[in-house]
């Protein structure tokens, strides 16, 4: 049961702090639950993958992630996914408290703070998206606390310590957002929007700013040093071989506003757009207001302009661009009149936490097969992904310890595309390696480059339903040894058909 509200309707300190304990809590519980009965999404499988390699960049994205993993690799050398998703668990938890302390940095109540808190609990993109062991878990916590830190520093005269420390510490912070994840460089681009605008300019006399670039630069100096010495092979991957169909197109418009309703749910984003709207409004002395402003504003335009661009670009990259808000929200936790108005405020509470549970029943309980019956296409459920390969890696373990029981020498596992690739890397872990055939070429070429995988004498291929793919077309120099089909089943459907081809070269006889 929920405390009474005070006279002026608002809800006091003391009542915030038990509501956003209690959501903690049971917000934890239920991510506990989940940890111990999911295994890895493909793209989590890729970044577990990272931890065998420990560089400071993929083709994707900075390598930060994957020294997380190395950090929670067992003996196999990578991570296991009930334990990294304990962790990622309580990170997610955690988040919400450190907004509240960034909250304070930039100058809110401690009631405020805890309205930031519990805005940050319950919006089911962050509830739910940095529960997943990805780049934007990391991104998210040096997001905020640069937030915070600039805020601390904007507070305080120029001159003071406190704004040297705050300024120095959200240049590393975003040094660590961009190790962490590329679209890190915008928040770079606000911070120095920030000091440049007429209200922190004066700063600008200082040694302050220039320190925190000079950190912010050093941090991710292993990244563009990497990047650099290969020839910028993330940006050319990024930026030239998937973008097939560059442009804007009204596809791409409805992935982004579609993606931001369904990750953010409408009454969410009906608020973000009430708070961005003021936050716009009376900044021009406010140097904290400009912060918030610009860390809203130029991730959100960069961002937002490339998913309108390109075809692979995903809705969930302007994510960071609320953050700012949900500190604005707390800035103004004391107004009077509010910002939000309390039924909209409480309106979107209740239409997250039932989006979570939404998502909660629809991963835990294959209800979409019922719900949807002939229309079903498990290949689009993307749910099936945490659980198929729990039953399929023991099959693979076994097709492995027969291939080598034969003494024919190195055994190299293949899949078809990365998503399958990056399962099996994820699930043997230092055991065996894995070649892959994607089109466009992955971090897999280098990982365990075609020019040494086809040399092997046994080539295990692993492939699904998902591909129509032809082994003797894609290996015409292999012949088909032997051939082992798994199905998996959820809810009495089968989600997954795997077929497990050994084949060894053609003069072998």
């Amino acid at each position: 049961m929920l405390p009474n509200p005070e006279p002026s309707g608002r809800y006091g300190q003391a009542d915030l702090l038990r509501i956003a304990l209690l959501a903690s809590v049971a917000l934890l519980a239920l991510r506990l639950v989940a940890a111990e009965a999911v295994g890895w999404g493909d793209a989590e499988a890729l970044y577990a993958v990272w931890a065998l390699f420990r560089q400071p960049s993929y083709l994707d994205h900075p390598g930060f992630i994957g020294w997380i993993g190395a950090i929670l690799a067992g003996a196999n050398g990578v991570p296991d996914p009930v334990t990294t998703h304990r962790v990622t668990a309580a990170a997610a938890t955690g988040f919400a408290w450190l907004g509240g302390l960034a909250a304070r940095g930039v100058g809110a109540s401690w009631r405020g703070a805890l309205l930031a808190v519990l805005a940050l609990l319950v919006v089911p993109e962050i509830a739910v998206g940095l529960f997943a062991f990805t780049p934007d878990l990391p991104l998210a916590f040096a997001w905020i606390a640069a937030l915070g830190c600039a805020g601390v520093a904007l507070r305080y005269p120029p001159r003071s310590w406190q704004a040297t420390a705050g300024t120095v510490g959200a240049g590393l912070f975003t040094g660590v957002a961009v190790m962490s994840k590329i679209s890190g460089a915008t928040l770079a681009l606000a911070l120095v929007a920030t000091w440049l605008s007429r209200p922190a300019r004066a700063r600008l006399r200082t040694i302050a700013p220039y320190a925190a670039l000079l950190v912010g630069m050093i941090t991710p100096l292993p990244f563009f040093l990497r990047e650099a010495g290969l020839g910028w092979p993330m940006l050319h991957h990024r930026l030239v071989d998937t973008q097939i169909g560059f442009g804007p197109t009204f596809r791409n418009l409805g992935s982004l506003l579609g993606g931001q309703l369904l990750y953010v749910t409408p009454v969410v984003l009906a608020a973000a757009v009430v708070l961005a709207l003021d936050l716009a409004r009376g900044h021009d002395e406010d140097a904290v207001q400009h912060l918030l402003l610009n860390a809203s504003l130029y991730p959100f335009g960069v961002l937002a302009a490339l998913t309108l661009l390109s075809r692979v670009a995903e809705p969930h990259w302007v994510a960071p661009s609320y953050l700012a808000l949900a500190l604005h929200l707390a800035r103004r936790a004391d107004d009077s009149p509010p910002v939000l108005s309390r039924r909209l405020g409480w309106t979107a509470a209740v239409t997250s936490l039932c989006a979570i549970a939404l998502v909660f029943v629809i991963v835990f309980f294959p209800v979409l097969p019922r719900l949807l019956g002939r229309r079903y296409e498990a290949r689009y459920d993307l749910t099936n992904d945490l659980f198929v390969w729990k039953r399929f890696g023991p099959e693979l373990d076994a097709a492995l310890e027969s291939a080598r029981a034969d003494d024919v020498g190195d055994v190299a596992v293949v899949g078809p595309h990365w998503v399958v690739c990056a399962q099996a890397q994820a699930w043997v872990g230092n055991r065996a390696r894995v070649g892959c055939l994607t089109d466009i070429g992955d971090d897999f070429d280098t990982f365990y480059p075609r020019a040494v995988w086809r040399n092997a004498p046994v080539i295990l291929y692993i492939t699904d339903d998902r591909f129509q793919d032809d082994p003797a077309k894609l290996l015409p120099d292999r012949s088909v040894r032997g051939v082992d089909r798994v199905t998996v089943r959820r809810g009495g459907v089968a989600v997954r058909t795997f077929r497990m081809l050994r084949l060894g070269r053609m003069d072998a006889g």
